[in-house]
């Protein structure tokens, strides 16, 4: 495609650091290869563990393959229980962006188990993971993305509808774990979860099953519509209030031009009178451009790192995860890297363009699905001001509670400031709506601010799940982990 294939190629991720307890890579335990179907069409190839799998050996784990309704798409994913209460505590989906960003990287750099370690010799417990008060499955998704195999797809479309399967065939087999299910994901999670959701809900009625219990989605630093983005680039680079300044007054006021006329050019490339990749490529140029030729990272622009391949660097994970041991214990045996760009260039670049998921996030609101969006206060790419505005700009029927509810600080354990957050609960049947700006984090918002990412996931799946509000707003409660 030339250039990049754009956000698309872009949202490919930054790295991170491990802490906690150190565990080798021993997995004596593990209770080997489980095979068979749930029901027709799904076939299982997994490996389970009561303990002493790898990332965390003091909880139950299951990872390997599901062979989706075509049989030749294989997901890959890995599955633990919560450190706390199984038996009764929420599950929590989450999916990479990309597309083609492996959730396996997620995991390890940002809200799961545990760390890599030691240039990928071994890893460390997180004390910050996801799983500490919620059940939690990660995902390579769709077919190319880190162990995932299957023939590559074009669309978000697709890829909900091939989500769909995983997540029915998922717990049509572990029932006891459908129970309070948040899909989460980040950065072009912010098209594959709602596309998901609506598709999930289209396959219900005509007839899959299990239902699936879904109460809330949450998405960090998501990308949900390119005019936002494009229009959010200049005051980002410029006068964010929460980042540094990143281009001059001329820089600025040629990016708050180009940025309108990306957005006046927008119909034309949904309508085929203008190529989409000329337009982006355009548009990259004036709006992107600017920050990565001078070096300044596109996910945090506290940071140097030159152009987008050199702002991960992903050796340790590819090391751990291409470790023979390793690969045996989990279930595969095949080479794995953080990002695959087939996955990428594969799906069409008019899929930059779409508007649909603001529309499918605003009727999840309104069929009663609660949302957090939160957001990175040092992202570029996906940024803060963009996510805001998604948020108010929601067409659904709490839309001017939304917009009337006052900022609130959301403070860590340690008294310090989190985040900043606006929030409407759930009300006569609506979802409720939260948004978070998350203080001093990157595009990967786990990963640079993991107590505030776990305090604000559990905050919310509690809000969630708790009885309707009064449509006052009350702020966030804090649960203590």
């Amino acid at each position: 495609m030339g250039r990049p294939p754009g956000l698309l190629a872009a949202l490919l991720l930054c790295a991170g650091a491990a802490l906690g307890r150190r565990l080798s890579l021993d997995t004596d335990g593990y209770l080997g290869p489980v095979q068979g179907r749930s029901s027709s069409p799904y076939v299982f190839d997994v490996r389970e563990s009561s303990r002493g799998g790898p990332c965390d050996p003091n909880v139950r784990q299951i990872s390997g393959y599901i062979t989706l309704r075509e049989h030749t798409t294989r997901y890959f994913f890995m599955f633990f229980e919560s450190r706390r209460s199984p038996e009764t505590d929420p599950m929590i989906v989450w999916i990479n962006g990309g597309p083609g960003f492996s959730s396996m990287a997620g995991m390890v750099l940002e809200n799961g188990p545990c760390r890599v370690a030691n240039g990928g010799k071994e890893t460390e417990i997180n004390s910050h993971s996801w799983t500490s008060k919620a059940n939690g499955i990660w995902i390579d998704q769709p077919a190319g993305t880190g162990f995932s195999t299957g023939p590559l797809i074009s669309s978000t479309k697709r890829a909900g509808e091939l989500l769909s399967q995983f997540l029915h065939a998922f717990f049509g087999k572990y029932p006891q774990y459908n129970r309070r299910v948040f899909l989460a994901g980040e950065s072009y999670a912010g098209q594959f979860i709602p596309e998901a959701v609506m598709r999930i809900r289209i396959d219900e009625r005509a007839g899959a099953k299990p239902v699936i219990d879904i109460v809330g989605i949450a998405i960090g630093n998501g990308y949900f519509s390119s005019d936002r983005v494009w229009r959010s680039y200049p005051r980002m680079a410029y006068e964010s209030g929460t980042a540094p300044r990143r281009v001059s007054a001329a820089q600025y006021n040629s990016m708050v031009a180009a940025a309108e006329d990306c957005v006046k050019e927008t119909p034309s490339c949904l309508t085929g009178r203008l190529s989409c990749q000329a337009l982006y490529d355009r548009c990259s140029k004036k709006l992107i451009d600017p920050i990565s030729d001078a070096k300044w990272s596109i996910y945090d622009l506290r940071v140097k790192c030159g152009p987008f391949a050199d702002c991960l660097d992903d050796r340790p994970i590819r090391a751990y995860f291409n470790n023979p041991t390793v690969q045996k214990a989990i279930g595969t045996h095949i080479g794995w890297k953080s990002s695959n760009e087939n996955v990428t260039a594969a799906f069409h670049i008019r899929e930059l363009f779409s508007t649909s998921a603001e529309k499918q996030l605003a009727r999840l609101l309104a069929e009663g699905i609660s949302v957090l969006l939160y957001a990175g206060d040092q992202d570029f790419l996906c940024n803060w001001l963009s996510v805001l505005e998604t948020a108010e700009q929601l067409d659904w029927p709490g839309k001017s509670r939304f917009a009337s509810a006052t900022e609130s600080p959301f403070k860590l354990s340690s008294s310090e400031l989190g985040a900043t957050v606006r929030t409407v609960e759930r009300l006569g049947g609506l979802g409720g709506l939260t948004f978070a700006r998350v203080v001093n984090a990157s595009h990967m918002v786990p990963q640079d601010a993991p107590e505030a990412a776990l305090l604000l996931m559990n905050d919310f799946m509690y809000r969630s799940t708790a009885s309707d509000s009064s449509p006052t707003g009350i702020g966030l409660k804090m649960l203590i982990v």
